[in-house]
């Protein structure tokens, strides 16, 4: 079973409308993956998902139901197989969560991207050699 973590900063607006889109997706694939999304605060647990993305998901026919903002915990970083950070601000605050037995690939949601281009940090990260940046070069790279 493949396990996915989505994470953004609240867990009330993108992470789970990510959450909602790739649970249909798989169940209608019939795949044995499980799919959860947290928050890197701790501002928003306990909240429902945010009206807007509530709206969104009803729009294209996706229920919003038990999509309940939870912060990620030190579990999560060995239970999942992928932690994906909603943005760049994600990632870099899941490499600063993570303990040391991280066994989770953590990644950004936009990284594997065709034609998206990266900054050299970002493919350090990718590669696994960079953990944390403290800045990032400004030369770019292109993906596929």
């Amino acid at each position: 079973m493949t396990k996915v973590l989505f994470v953004c900063l609240g867990n009330i607006c993108r992470s789970p409308m990510a959450e909602a889109i790739y649970r249909a997706e798989i169940a209608k694939r019939k795949l044995d993956w499980q799919i959860d999304s947290a928050a890197t605060s701790s501002w928003e647990v306990g909240h429902s998902a945010h009206p807007g993305t509530q709206k969104k998901l009803r729009q294209v026919g996706l229920s919003s139901e038990g999509l309940i903002s939870r912060q990620i915990t030190e579990a999560d970083f060995t239970k999942f197989d992928w932690i994906i950070g909603m943005d760049e601000s994600n990632v870099e605050n899941l490499h600063g969560l993570a303990p040391a037995n991280t066994t989770a690939k953590i990644r950004s949601y936009m990284s594997v991207v065709p034609g998206r281009r990266l900054r050299k940090c970002q493919i350090l990260i990718i590669q696994g050699i960079l953990k944390r940046p403290t800045n990032c070069y400004k030369k770019e790279f292109l993906i596929g």
